[in-house]
């Protein structure tokens, strides 16, 4: 089984490359099963404005190979006459190039299984062609699709009504073998692959797996072994169970290590991972590339380096372990632990690498975690441009993360990614002032960050999700993310991850 982490873009992950790459790193590898994004999308950049492919002929963008196909009108017709043409319209939504599907489809070949594709679409007449895995559907509208099976793989969509037609993401979550689509006045944008995570939702609730056992999830072998206590003796009667309980704080199925670790074969996670975990009783094992650790509690470990992976661990009892790092051995077990949700790293901004209490004025810049970062001039909510504020970083808290954040004072931060992003989020503490946010050039003051809860906002859709005490919750963008700033007057922010599961974050919040 050879399981494979590649770098992307997003995620991303949550952390990757060094984060964007994180997120270009994180986001590509095959691990999984429902929404992550991998790093690496399709997004025709690598193409020329006003390029024309007729049927028949290829081009290659982001490493995929695609191919221009005959189309199949609503009444049955095959047409051979279409063409994609590539222009910087942005009709579909997203951002720099997309593709016109002029009565023709696109075959992509990514060369490898994917568990999952997120497409940037605007549709604006006709009917459209899909098929997934040989199963092939002629319709009217994604709309139309939206809750559908197609060859085994769960199809959803959600739009926004523009001028002559709508815009929308097609999200398509299951394993991909093949896979076309296209229409007859069809623009597409940013084919970005689902990083996969070990959820055990291909398991059977009830199952029991004793040491010596093993099972398969989202193509990674796991293996059960004998669990160390903490006097040192090395026990062999426990078990994992198979459950639904969500003790870990995940959803569906997690699996509950009764003095049992479990071992995932990766290949390589060149960056990482993370899991979520309900910790009630006992010690715990955790083991690195090698390096054994056998403690009474996950935090116990919180800030040390383990096999060569940065530790970091939030929440207690419920929480989440991260590693950083290249990993390519790794266990984890408990006496009364509960697992759920092991996803490859993605990329995050954590400002752990910049010096205590520094501080960056208007025109600064520094990075961190691989990205660069602008402080630029902030907005008051009276349209008043003020030059005079400041970043600083501190070890507040403030933003409900762990170690060091940075507090905004009358600035914007500017993020400079490589590559177009497919989702970001980020932690925040918000204590007065008004908010400025941009995406994709396009530019909002708001008096605070949950007035843009549910905004579909140039081409990402946006949820603010507040919940981690006094002030403090995440933001989420979904969707095609070109550039991207933020800033306030009293604002704190922590965790700009690019690339981690983001249906992660939705349960999450309310620990």
């Amino acid at each position: 089984m050879n399981v494979t982490a590649r770098r992307f873009c997003v995620i991303s992950l949550v952390t990757l490359l060094p984060l964007l790459l994180l997120v270009v790193a994180l986001i590509a590898l095959p691990v999984a099963a429902a929404p992550a994004v991998d790093a690496i999308c399709v997004d025709f950049e690598g193409l020329t404005a006003g390029a024309t492919y007729p049927v028949g002929q290829q081009f290659v963008d982001a490493g995929a190979l695609v191919t221009v196909q005959p189309f199949v009108w609503s009444d049955g017709t095959v047409y051979n006459g279409g063409y994609a043409r590539v222009d910087n319209s942005m009709t579909a939504g997203g951002s720099g190039l997309d593709v016109n599907t002029n009565n023709a489809n696109l075959e992509f070949d990514f060369g490898r299984r994917l568990y999952g594709l997120a497409i940037q679409a605007g549709e604006y007449g006709g009917n459209l062609n899909i098929e997934i895995n040989g199963d092939f559907h002629n319709f009217e509208d994604f709309a139309d699709i939206d809750g559908m099976t197609i060859g085994g793989v769960t199809a959803s969509f959600a739009a926004t009504p523009v001028m002559g037609g709508y815009q929308g993401r097609l999200l398509l979550d299951g394993p991909i073998d093949a896979f076309s689509v296209g229409g007859q006045e069809l623009w597409v944008d940013d084919f970005c692959p689902f990083t996969e995570c070990v959820e055990f939702e291909s398991l059977t609730a009830g199952v029991s797996y004793s040491a010596g056992d093993g099972f398969v999830d989202s193509d990674v072998p796991v293996t059960v072994e004998p669990f160390v206590w903490s006097t040192g003796t090395v026990y062999t009667g426990g078990h994992a169970l198979v459950d639904d309980n969500q003790m870990s704080g995940g959803w569906g199925l997690d699996v509950n290590a009764n003095n049992v670790n479990l071992a995932f074969h990766y290949d390589l996670l060149p960056d990482g991972l993370s899991l979520d975990f309900g910790e009630y009783g006992g010690n715990v094992n955790l083991e690195v590339n090698g390096d054994f650790r056998n403690v009474a509690d996950f935090h116990d470990l919180d800030g040390t380096t383990v096999g060569g992976a940065q530790v970091r661990v939030t929440g207690m009892p419920v929480g989440r372990l991260h590693l950083s790092g290249p990993i390519h051995a790794f266990s984890i077990g408990g006496q009364e632990l509960w697992i759920d949700n092991v996803c490859p790293a993605s990329a995050c901004i954590e400002y752990e690498s910049l010096p205590g209490a520094a501080v960056y004025t208007v025109s600064d810049s520094f990075v961190d975690a691989g990205i660069p970062m602008e402080v630029t001039p902030f907005t008051w909510s009276n349209s008043t441009v003020y030059t005079g504020g400041h970043a600083m970083v501190s070890n507040s808290q403030l933003a409900g993360g762990t170690g060091q954040d940075l507090n905004l004072n009358n600035v914007n931060l500017a993020f400079a990614f490589p590559h177009k992003l497919n989702a970001l989020t980020l932690l925040f503490g918000e204590y007065g002032g008004n908010v400025n946010l941009q995406v994709n050039g396009v530019f909002t003051n708001v008096a605070n960050l949950a007035a843009l809860n549910g905004a579909n906002f140039a081409g990402a859709q946006l949820t603010v999700v507040n919940g981690f005490g006094n002030d403090k919750g995440r933001l989420i963008l979904q969707g095609s993310v070109a550039d991207f700033a933020i800033g306030g007057q009293e604002l704190w922010i922590d965790h700009v991850c690019f690339v981690e599961r983001f249906e992660l974050y939705l349960p999450l919040v309310a620990r």
